[in-house]
C-alpha cells in the first residue's frame, strides 16, 4: 500500500534530515468498518456571488480539543473517499492547483470568482501563511480522474479506489493542522448547481499525540452533521467485527471464496515481486550499473547494491561527487538590472529521482544575497506552486520571481507534486518568510531544521530531459553564494539515498571530481562508525562486554567479548571457577 512507502519517503527525507515527527501512520489504510465517530463531519452550504446558479459547499471536520491536530484526509480499495457531484463543479481557471494554495489575496479583487473554486484542503482558504503549511497530495495516477484532476479540471464524481490510492495531508508540525477558533478544520470546498454527496475518511491526532490517532470513514448526503455511534458488520453498537475478503463478518476462513493469481480457488498462488504467478523473485538484484555486483539481467533493485568491494584503493584523492550542482545566470526582463540565477542537481540517469534540498546544525543550508532578492507580489507561495501561467501574461514578472522547487517553474501538473515544506519556525528568516518576503541572507542552522522535498512518487522527482532538477530561482542586482545539502535517490532506490553538500560562489558546476565512493561504516551504533560513509562495507565493530581473559576460568570464546567488564574469574587450587581455596 502506498502509506508505508509514504511514512518510510517521510522518515528519509525528513526525519533522518530534521527532528520533525512524522504525521502519518501506517494504520492510516486499515478497514475503517468500526471507527469512533466524535470527529463529526459538518457539510454547509450558501450561495455562491461571484458564480450564478451555483451552491458552495464547504466540508467540515469537527475537533474536540483545541490541541487536537488533523493529519489527513484519504481513500483507497478498502475505504473509499467517493465525492458524487452529478452536475459537476466550478473550478475557476484562476486557481491552477488542486488546493487553496493557489488562490493568491492579490488577485481577488480582479478575479472574485477564485474565492468560489472548488478545492482541497487543511484548513486554508489561501496560501500557507508563517507557521502553515499547504497540504501536499500523493495519488495512484491510475486514478480517473485523480485528486488533482478533479479539482483543477472537475468532474461529476471522485472515486479513490485502488490498492495504491491516495491522501493530501499536512505534518503536525503545520499550525494548520490544528483547528480553527470553532473548533473545526476545513479539509474541502465544492462549488456546484447541483448536489453533493459522497464518503469521506480522514485521521486526526486527539491532543496532536501521533500514537493516538482516530480514523474515521463517514457518509453524506448534502448539508447537516454526520457522524454518531456505529455499528458493526455483527451489529454491535461500536463493535470492531469487519468484513473479510468473502463477506463474512469476523472469519478466520482461507477465503476460499476468491480465486489465486492462477486462477484456483482457494489457491496459495501469488504474484512475486517480478510480477510472476508463484514466481521466486529472479528479477530482483542490483540494478545500479556503477555498483561491483550489478546484473543487466536483474530488472527491479532490491536494495542490494554493493558500491565498496570495487573501490580502487589508489583512485584520485581529488574527490568530487556524483551529484553536482549547476549554477547558470541570466538577464531579467521583466525586472530591470537584476540577474537570475538558476540553480539545478545533475543527475547521472533518467530513473534517478530526487528527494530533498534541507538544512541543520550540522550542515547548514546557507544562501547569501547582500543585495536582498527579488519577490513578486503576484507569487504569495515561496515555491514555484503559486506562479500561475493564467496571469503570466498580465504580470510578466511573476516568471522572474525567487522560489523553491523541485523541478517545477509553475503549479505541478498531471503526475507531478508542488514541494512541501517543514521548517523551524525559530529561523529568522525561515524559508517560506526568504522566498515570500526576501532577505540578504538564509541560513538554516538550527538542531529543527528545515527542507522542501518531494515524494518519490512524484513525477517531478525525475530529472528533465537534460538530467538536471531545477532546486531554486534567485533574482538579484547583486552576487549569490553559500551552501546546498541535498539528497537524491539513485535509480529512485531509497534505501541508496546520497545527500551531498556543496559549496558555491556566483556561476559554475560545484563537486566535480574524481569521483570516489566513501565505504566504511554508517551505523551510529558501532565503535568505529564513520560520519563520512556513503556506504556501508560491511566493517562495523560493536562493543561485547564480558571476560576478554582467555585464562579466565569463566572465558567464553563464542561470546567474542572485546571490551573487558571485570567479570573475569580464576580456579583455585580445589578447581572451583571462582572459588576461594577453601574445603
Amino acid at each position: 500500500m502506498l502509506l508505508p512507502t509514504l511514512q518510510s519517503y517521510i522518515t528519509k527525507n525528513v526525519n533522518k534530515v530534521l527532528l520533525f515527527t512524522l504525521v502519518l501512520s501506517s494504520s492510516i489504510f486499515t478497514n475503517l468498518s468500526a471507527q469512533s465517530v466524535d470527529y463529526t463531519l459538518t457539510v454547509e452550504s450558501s450561495p455562491a456571488v461571484n458564480v450564478p446558479g451555483n451552491t458552495i459547499y464547504r466540508l467540515y471536520v469537527n475537533m474536540l480539543d483545541a490541541t487536537d491536530k488533523f493529519s489527513a484526509v484519504f481513500g483507497n480499495n478498502i475505504d473509499n473517499l467517493v465525492l458524487n457531484t452529478p452536475e459537476g463543479i466550478f473550478n475557476s481557471s484562476y486557481n491552477a492547483s488542486w488546493s487553496a494554495a493557489g488562490i493568491n489575496p492579490a488577485f481577488l479583487a480582479f478575479f472574485p470568482d477564485m474565492a468560489e473554486d472548488s478545492y482541497a484542503t487543511v484548513r486554508l482558504e489561501g496560501p500557507a501563511g508563517p507557521g502553515e503549511a499547504d497540504p501536499s497530495l500523493v495519488e495512484d495516477p491510475a486514478l480517473s480522474p485523480t485528486i488533482s484532476e478533479y479539482f483543477i479540471s472537475g468532474g461529476t464524481s471522485l472515486n479513490v479506489n485502488t490498492a495504491v490510492g491516495a491522501s493530501w495531508y499536512v505534518l503536525n508540525t503545520a499550525g494548520n493542522a490544528l483547528p480553527d477558533s470553532d473548533l473545526r478544520v476545513l479539509v474541502m470546498q465544492i462549488t456546484t448547481t447541483g448536489s453533493v454527496s459522497g464518503t469521506v475518511n480522514y485521521q486526526v491526532f486527539p491532543l496532536g499525540v501521533g500514537s493516538d490517532e482516530v480514523q474515521v470513514s463517514l457518509d453524506f448526503d448534502g448539508v447537516g452533521t454526520y457522524g454518531g455511534s456505529t455499528e458493526d458488520c455483527a451489529g454491535v453498537l461500536d463493535g470492531d467485527s469487519s468484513l473479510d475478503e468473502c463477506g463474512t463478518c469476523d472469519n478466520d476462513s482461507t477465503n476460499d471464496c476468491l480465486q489465486d493469481c492462477n486462477g484456483d480457488w482457494g489457491g496459495t498462488s501469488v504474484l512475486d515481486e517480478c510480477g510472476v504467478c508463484g514466481g521466486d523473485n529472479s528479477c530482483l538484484g542490483c540494478t545500479s550499473s556503477n555498483a561491483c555486483n550489478y546484473d543487466s539481467a536483474f530488472t527491479i533493485d532490491d536494495g542490494t547494491c554493493d558500491f565498496c568491494s570495487c573501490i580502487d584503493e589508489n583512485a584520485s584523492s581529488d574527490e568530487g561527487v556524483a551529484y553536482t550542482l549547476t549554477v547558470e545566470s541570466s538577464p531579467a526582463v521583466n525586472v530591470p538590472g537584476n540577474t537570475i540565477y538558476r540553480l539545478y542537481v545533475n543527475m547521472l540517469d533518467a530513473t534517478d529521482k530526487f528527494s530533498a534540498v534541507f538544512g541543520n546544525n550540522i550542515d547548514n543550508l546557507v544562501l547569501n544575497t547582500p543585495e536582498g532578492i527579488f519577490n513578486s507580489s503576484y507569487n504569495a507561495s515561496w515555491s514555484a506552486a503559486g506562479i500561475n501561467p493564467a496571469f503570466l501574461a498580465f504580470f510578466p514578472d511573476m516568471a522572474e520571481d525567487s522560489y523553491a522547487t523541485v523541478r517545477l517553474e509553475g503549479p505541478a501538473g498531471p503526475g507531478e507534486a508542488d514541494p512541501s515544506l517543514v521548517e523551524d519556525p525559530a529561523l529568522s528568516p525561515t524559508i517560506s518568510e526568504y522566498f515570500i518576503s526576501g532577505g540578504t541572507s538564509l541560513n538554516v542552522n538550527t538542531a529543527v531544521g528545515a527542507s522542501w522535498y518531494v515524494l518519490n512518487t512524484a513525477g517531478n522527482a525525475l530529472p528533465d530531459s537534460d538530467l538536471r532538477v531545477l532546486v531554486m530561482q534567485i533574482t538579484t542586482t547583486g552576487s549569490v553564494s553559500g551552501t546546498v545539502n541535498y539528497q537524491v535517490f539513485p535509480l529512485g532506490v531509497g534505501s541508496d539515498e546520497v545527500q551531498v553538500s556543496l559549496d558555491f560562489d556566483g556561476v559554475g558546476t560545484y563537486g566535480a571530481g574524481s569521483v570516489v565512493n566513501a565505504c566504511g561504516c554508517n551505523d551510529d551504533s558501532a565503535t568505529n562508525y564513520d560520519a563520512e560513509a556513503d556506504y556501508d562495507d560491511g566493517s562495523c565493530n560493536y562493543e561485547v562486554l564480558g571476560c576478554t581473559d582467555a585464562t579466565a576460568c569463566n572465558y567464553d570464546a563464542d561470546l567474542a567479548a572485546n571490551t573487558d567488564d571485570g567479570s573475569c574469574l580464576q580456579s583455585d587450587e580445589c578447581g572451583v571457577c571462582g572459588g576461594t581455596g577453601i574445603n
